[in-house]
Order: structure tokens, then sequence, then C-alpha cells
């Protein structure tokens, strides 16, 4: 049967009617898989069977065949600074990072195929199927109320990218879960000199589905010590990560009746979405549920406001110590939390230019009052790594706009 491979339409565009050429969904389907296939031709940059290559002054570590710079896009600057200094100890912890292998978690997998072929849209998956586009209405552009509603209906719809990257990221698992060998993943630094791992789709800094999938490659028998840190994790997943180690633990342990029932049957019962990471949270689930899965399980660490944590311990800064919670505690002890210092801060001055009659301070006060630690966050982050006033100003007004401040007031 012949069919069109594209199609001419009329859409409001610039609000204005304009005639536009449409691909059919079948022949961008055909392109998609067509990408799909033509990428497993020549793979690069996949994860490794054996261990990379050891970096050291003399030779150069990671691929054995695929070479890759040590720095990634470096300056000539760079490349000669490396080049005359004592590198020995950087590259024993760089070697180290390398030298970690990892499994493909085979209870995780399957809840999430199933999940991509009754249509996705579920716990970060994208949808698997096109959808049309909305409409653009007609006055569009006078009706900022109905700009972003379509803005936001057309933007949940553009998920292509996200489609393909899923996909990649399935097969390469469904790969290495067949193969049942540790894998591993060579890194590269940037010029400030943080590792990143060079193969795509799957590695421990990736979205929460990618990081459900992973396990550690080698095995470790679990004391009560390691399921309290499993039980901390399965907690922080979920979403409570402000309070207590104490209350974490207890949170998790009131819970297990029903944390091992969502790791048994998390398609029969699905409330385990309703965590804030999914995936983490139900791959926490399964290492309390099984101790195959237990043996292999990472537990994540994460740092309180990594820049200034380096430099209050470089410094020795009590004060500081305290704020980014580097002094001694208890399982007891409420978590500091920087952001919310500065928040408060920033809400205690807003409030009192408001009252003052200050007329930015009066609109955005309610955006601080609920949103205050979400404002102040990234640029309180970035202040260590060098951010500049106006790249400060900017990070608040990208947040505000997210959060649909009026187009008017945002600079």
């Amino acid at each position: 049967e012949f069919k069109l491979a594209f199609h001419h339409e009329k859409q409001w565009r610039d609000n204005q009617k304009k005639g536009v050429i449409r691909m059919d969904d079948e022949v961008f389907r055909a392109i998609e898989d067509g990408h799909l296939f033509r990428e497993s031709l020549r793979p690069r940059y996949k994860p490794m069977k054996v261990p990379p290559f050891a970096w050291s002054k003399d030779e150069m570590g990671g691929y054995v065949k695929v070479r890759t710079p040590f720095i990634s896009k470096p300056t000539p600057d760079q490349e000669q600074a490396l080049s005359t200094a004592d590198m020995d100890e950087f590259y024993d912890c760089f070697n180290a990072i390398n030298q970690q292998s990892y499994l493909i978690n085979g209870k995780i997998l399957p809840v999430l195929k199933i999940l991509w072929d009754t249509g996705g849209n579920e716990i970060g998956i994208p949808s698997r199927n096109n959808r049309p586009m909305p409409a653009k209405p007609v006055d569009i552009e006078k009706d900022m109320d109905k700009l972003k509603a379509w803005k936001a209906e057309a933007h949940d719809i553009k998920v292509t990218g996200q489609r393909i990257e899923f996909m990649q990221k399935i097969k390469l698992a469904e790969e290495l879960l067949e193969e049942g060998e540790p894998f591993y993943l060579p890194h590269q630094i940037c010029f400030r000199g943080r590792a990143y791992p060079i193969p795509l789709y799957l590695h421990p800094q990736g979205d929460d589905i990618t990081r459900a999938l992973l396990l550690f490659g080698d095995e470790r028998e679990v004391t009560e010590r390691g399921y309290y840190w499993i039980r901390i994790q399965a907690c922080n997943m979920w979403g409570m990560d402000k309070v207590s180690l104490s209350a974490r633990n207890k949170w998790a342990l009131d819970n297990m009746d029903q944390i091992l029932a969502w790791a048994k049957d998390p398609l029969q019962d699905n409330g385990w979405m309703e965590a804030d990471e999914p995936a983490q949270f139900l791959a926490a689930c399964m290492a309390l549920a099984y101790p195959d899965i237990a043996k292999h399980f990472p537990c994540q660490i994460d740092g309180s406001l990594n820049g200034l944590q380096h430099l209050t311990a470089t410094g020795k800064c009590e004060q500081g110590a305290k704020v980014v919670n580097l002094l001694p505690s208890t399982p007891d002890d409420m978590p500091e939390d920087a952001y919310i210092d500065v928040a408060d801060n920033v809400f205690n001055q807003v409030k009192r230019d408001a009252e003052g009659g200050h007329p930015t301070a009066m609109w955005v006060l309610p955006y601080m009052q609920e949103h205050g630690r979400y404002l102040v966050k990234q640029p309180v982050m970035t202040r260590w790594y060098g951010v500049t006033r106006i790249g400060a100003r900017e990070q608040v007004r990208d947040k505000l706009k997210k959060l649909e401040v009026p187009r008017d007031k945002l600079y």
C-alpha cells in the first residue's frame, strides 16, 4: 500500500496560520529504529570486560584499543601542566576508581522492561509511543496562561531523545546481564579534576533508573551494620533524607512488611512508585528482601555542600565544619542543612524589605517562603566553584522561571 512519507498541514505559528511539512509517524519510527541499529554496528566507549589499563606518568590508561585522553578536551596549558606535575598520588586514586567492577541488577531490569512494554510514562520511563502535539490556540501569544499551559503539555510530549536513551540503556543492560560477568567503567577527568565515566547510558552518575540498575561486581557478606545502611538508603530514596539516621532506620523497620511486599511483587503493588527516587528505592527494597542482591548492593553517602566541605576541612574551621556535617555526631542528631540556613537569612531580609514597601520584595516573598531552599541551593553550591554574581543571578532567574513567575518580573 502506498503511503505518504510527508504531510502538508496548516498550523498556527507566530500568531498566524502557516503551511508546514510534517513527517509521517511511521517514517519517523523507521528512522529511529535505524539509528538504534547503526549504533550497534560499531560500538564505541562501552563498558570494559577487563579492568581498564592503569594510568601513570609514562603509560596511558583506560581502554585497551580506543585511546582517550586523561583530561577531556585539555588546553595546551593544561597538557603542559600535566606533563610537569607530580601526579603519582592522583593516579593511584584515579586508578582505584577505574578498578571498581559492576554487575546489572537482575531483579530490577525485568520490572523496567515490563513498565516500558506496557507503555512507559512511569517512574521516569518515557512514553513508549509518539503522541500528537497539542493544537496551538489562535490567541496564545496574547494570553500568558494559555501559553504556559500549551508549553507544559507540549514539553511532556517531546520525549523522543529520552526514549532512544532509555532503549539504549535497557539494551546494554540486557547484554551485560546475559554475559553475567563483572564489567568496568573507565573514567576521564575534567580540568577541575573531577572524574567522569566515559561509557554512556550505564554509570553511577546517571539518573534514578540508571543507578538502580547497577550493583557492585565484588561480593561482601552483609552484617547487621550493612543492613542498617541499606535501610538508611531505602529511607533516603523514599524522600526522608533530612531527618536523623535513627529516625530513618526506624521508618524502614516500621515499614518492613510493606518494603518486602514491594520487593517481592512490585507490579502487583506499585506504592513504591510514590518515592522521590522510585527505581533506587525499589532496588533498596530488593536488597532488604534478597541476600544475593544485598551482597552486591551499593549504598550512597552524599556530601553536604561539597565545595565548602573541602575548604572547611583544609582550613580546619570548626564553625564551617558544623554547617557541613564534618563534626562528630550521633545517629539521633538532625543533619545540618546549609542551604536552609541561607534560605532563612534571605527570607528574613526579603520580609523586612517587603514590610518596608519594596515592590520586588513584596511579590517575591511568597516564593521565598514556599521555595526558599530550592531558589538558593544552586548559587550557594556553586559559590565555592567561582560562580559570578551574574551567573548566580541567572541561576535564581531560571528557578523562578520554572516556578512560573510572570516573565515581566523575572529580571
